[in-house]
């Protein structure tokens, strides 16, 4: 079983690896099958989202990260939090206020199983 400060770690060099554009760290960080599920409910596979974010349909510009939660179930963490993001979509640019969870299978090798997000309005 994965500590939360572990976890987390592997949330932030995600993030991180979007910001970059780093799809091979995203590579390894996603297990195969995974799903990146969007806050305007689109899903991509790991590897449509990885391609988007290598390409640029995805910018990341920038990335808030608020975590609320941390639970640990056997081997696998879950995460939930509130994300601020600014984002070009296609060369168009976006802020986004979203609630996330993402799914996490910790153990020798942890790896993303699955991000969900939620718009939420900015208050």
């Amino acid at each position: 079983m994965g500590s939360r400060e572990q976890v987390l770690g592997l949330e932030e060099q995600r993030l991180e690896a979007m910001l970059e554009a780093d799809g091979d760290t995203l590579k390894s960080l996603m297990a195969d099958g995974s799903l990146y599920i969007h806050s305007a409910g689109g899903v991509d596979t790991r590897e449509v989202f990885i391609d988007k974010v290598r390409t640029g349909a995805l910018d990341y510009k920038s990335i808030e990260n608020s975590v609320d939660d941390v639970c640990e179930i056997d081997d696998v963490s879950l995460i939930v939090g509130v994300l601020d993001i600014a984002v070009h979509r296609a060369g168009v640019p976006a802020e986004i206020h979203i609630r996330y969870l993402t799914v996490w299978q910790m153990g020798e090798n942890p790896q993303m199983l699955s991000f969900q997000a939620t718009s939420m309005a900015k208050a």
